[in-house]
């Protein structure tokens, strides 16, 4: 006998609905709630992985290592990273070039390679980088005037070695910067660079074409650096020009 309410009407759990009992109504809508939250749950339910940040090989001179910056996160090369959102890994070391190592005195260390070298230093650590910026050149002031030629040939070496290295990467050419008058050598240098950069397809920055360091107030206390608002000027030129 179906089960009565109190004023003798049929319980609506045993009352008929279509054919189907009430009590299967609740069943049904229960099974189908379950499923609809493990659909949801599955679809969205877990949170996403974070993103990680493409990685960012800085190769370069004092300048890209941050001297006469007040602290390391105000210099160029960092301040472009957080800009980009690129995960830094600076390889820059006070006194060399394309051409030139340095030493106790430039860098700190018995010996630092110049660029062809810290980019293999920088693979034997296991850096694996999405982005590779080559920055600088102005350690190469002597050799350059020693032996044109052979600078040349080490900045083409440079790019082609960053390329076969990091052949999926994108590199990033930046040039050289002198602090006070610009000498004509300079711009021959500039233009050496880019083509280097262009054989290999990387993008190229110039920070003579226009000068970028041109007013006083950029350079450091010791005349031969630029300060906190140097390199804000520099990382806005290169963040400027790579988008």
């Amino acid at each position: 006998m179906a089960r009565r309410n109190p004023e003798g009407e049929p319980s609506w759990l045993t009352r008929d609905w279509a054919g189907i009992p009430g009590w299967g109504l609740v069943i049904a809508g229960a099974v189908l709630l379950v499923a609809a939250g493990i659909v949801i749950g599955g679809a969205g339910g877990a949170a996403p992985e974070p993103m990680t940040p493409p990685v960012a090989l800085f190769i370069g001179d004092s300048y890209t290592a941050g001297v006469g910056a007040s602290d390391t996160s105000h210099r160029w090369a960092s301040l472009v990273a957080a800009d980009e959102g690129w995960s830094e890994e600076n390889y820059g070391n006070g006194g060399t070039g394309y051409a030139t190592t340095a030493g106790l005195e430039g860098c700190g260390r018995p010996r630092c390679p110049d660029y062809a070298g810290a980019l293999a230093e920088a693979a034997a650590d296991g850096v694996d980088p999405d982005i590779v910026v080559i920055a600088g050149g102005q350690n190469d002031t002597d050799a350059w005037g020693e032996d044109q030629a052979a600078v040349e040939d080490a900045i083409v070496a440079t790019y082609t070695d960053a390329r076969e290295r990091f052949a999926d990467a994108r590199i990033v050419a930046v040039g050289p910067s002198w602090l006070g008058d610009e000498a004509g050598w300079e711009r021959e240098f500039d233009r050496a660079v880019q083509g280097a950069a262009a054989a290999v397809g990387a993008e190229y920055v110039s920070l003579l074409e226009p000068p970028v360091l041109d007013d006083d107030a950029f350079a450091a206390d010791d005349g031969l650096h630029v300060n906190d608002l140097g390199h804000a000027a520099i990382a806005d030129r290169v963040t400027g020009a790579i988008g």
